[in-house]
């Protein structure tokens, strides 16, 4: 699987991790809704991996995705956009659905 994070988004998560004052560098990627018009929304949840999970390093980060998830995506980016009334981030995927 390939899996990127953008300059923005690696600044931000580093930021929480200090504000949050966490001992582990990593996060999941989780399925929140699956809509048959918009397809998956995704959401990154601080966390540690599992038996269940695949984790996959960017630079000093750990993207952890569960092992069913993962089956469905071979591509993953994360980036932070900011703007003037909403900022947040987001994760664009290759996700496919399973017949």
């Amino acid at each position: 699987m390939n899996v990127t994070i953008d300059e923005n988004a690696k600044v931000k998560i580093n930021e929480i991790i200090k504000e949050k004052n966490l001992n582990y560098r990593s996060f999941r990627l989780n399925i929140i809704t699956l809509s048959r018009i918009t397809g998956p929304v995704f959401d990154l949840v601080f966390d540690e991996p599992n038996q269940f999970d695949q984790v996959y390093k960017v630079d000093d980060l750990d993207v952890i995705v569960d092992n069913g998830l993962g089956r469905r995506i071979s591509e993953i980016e994360i980036l932070y956009k900011e703007g003037e009334t909403k900022s947040g981030f987001v994760v664009n995927t290759d996700f496919m659905k399973i017949k």
